[in-house]
């Protein structure tokens, strides 16, 4: 352990030692900096002879928003081991409470906090490293990034990837994305017998936001892996059409004593119950009675709420500056947060939302992963309504 603390201060030490050789003309400018991939390569090997890059290192060097702890973070990309972080333990943000970090929410944390900036250098890394482990982590820390230069990357590598983890990364990065061209790449996963493959298609096929995922999803309610099953169930649930409502409620009456569809049963009975009937009423209905009840129950579930009063572009960005500058969001006086800001802001908007991304990643919590989501999806929310309509 005192190995591994001590090797972070040194590995500082070598990479600015490592750019003070490679920088004699110029220091290069955080915006569209362009990593040298001897420095990279140089940078990754002084880290592994000394066992490797830790979080807090990394962690610190990307609070510096520092071009030049670039290295640093790109070294971090080869760790895919968890850590648990205690408020006692050297960081320089003060923890909120104890956190535990699996891969990738370590690597989350660490490219989230540098923000935006390090998006370049993260498709650099996805297109022209030869360590599969870095490109596979360069493509899970973009994946909800809403940076759309990454996407040519991604639907190269989610074919051509040297490995099923980099394909998987790539095909859950391009579901997330939702570009109507990429739906093939999607569906890639489904005619695997992997799990894992399976699992990263139904994920991005559900993220797309694309109503074909329905039909797709379908036949893998009865995988014998439960897992699967489970997480057809929820592409289903999540969707919320006639189709998936049925196709729910004959999975749940096939197997009334699967104690692991209790929670999809009661949500089926809870949509019908929102759109005020019962199973048998439901049933009995036409198609076109169905398609409006069900619509109805899933705008009272997903949708924005109809007594929350519109906001206007200026005030969503007043809100959104005020934010990024405490790096946390503050809901008073928002009845519906999420749906409020999207449908005020605009495309020209989202770098504003990574920068608040970014700052809310500078606190270690949960409550900050719980913050980023709600951010997350108003990005998409806010890029899915331009795209609406465009094609590809």
């Amino acid at each position: 352990m005192r190995l591994r603390t001590l090797a972070g201060f040194v590995l500082v030490a070598i990479v600015a030692m490592c750019f003070a050789t490679g920088r004699a003309e110029a220091a290069p400018a955080a915006e569209g900096y362009h990593l040298d991939p001897a420095l990279m390569e140089a940078a990754v090997a002084e880290v592994t002879a000394l066992g490797g890059a830790d979080f807090r290192t990394a962690y610190n060097a990307a609070l510096s928003r520092d071009p030049e702890a670039l290295p640093v973070l790109v070294a971090f990309l080869r760790e895919r081991t968890g850590s648990t972080l205690t408020a006692g333990q050297s960081v320089k943000q003060p923890m909120e409470q104890p956190i535990e970090m699996e891969w990738p929410v370590a690597l989350d944390f660490v490219w989230g906090a540098y923000g935006p900036e390090g998006y370049p250098v993260l498709c650099q890394i996805a297109a022209e490293s030869g360590d599969p482990v870095m490109v596979e982590s360069a493509l899970a820390v973009m994946c909800t990034s809403e940076y759309p230069d990454v996407l040519p990357e991604a639907r190269r590598l989610a074919i051509e990837g040297e490995t099923a983890g980099i394909r998987q990364a790539a095909v859950r990065l391009l579901g997330w994305h939702g570009r109507a061209r990429d739906w093939e790449y999607l569906l890639l996963g489904l005619m695997s017998d992997d799990v894992d493959d399976i699992s990263a298609s139904l994920w991005a096929i559900h993220k797309s936001g694309d109503p074909r995922a329905v039909s797709y999803a379908i036949p893998f309610c009865d995988h014998p892996d439960p897992w699967i099953r489970d997480e057809a169930l929820s592409v289903l649930a999540l969707a919320c059409t006639p189709e998936s409502i049925d196709a729910m409620h004959v999975v749940c009456e096939q197997r009334p004593e699967d104690p692991s569809l209790d929670e999809f049963a009661f949500y089926t009975h809870a949509v019908l119950w929102i759109a005020g009937l019962d199973p048998d009423t439901y049933c009995a209905m036409p198609a076109k009675g169905r398609e409006q009840a069900i619509a109805g129950a899933k705008e009272i579930l997903y949708g924005p709420r109809p007594d929350a009063a519109p906001l206007s572009r200026d005030e969503a960005l007043a809100m959104v500056a005020e934010w990024t500058a405490n790096g946390c969001l503050d809901c008073d006086g928002l009845d519906d947060m999420e749906h409020q800001i999207a449908a005020a802001l605009v495309r020209d908007d989202i770098a504003l939302l990574q920068e608040l991304r970014a700052s809310i990643y500078r606190r270690l919590s949960d409550r900050a992963l719980h913050d980023v989501a709600k951010v997350e999806s108003i990005m998409q929310k806010v890029v899915r309504r331009d795209l609406a309509g465009k094609g590809p």
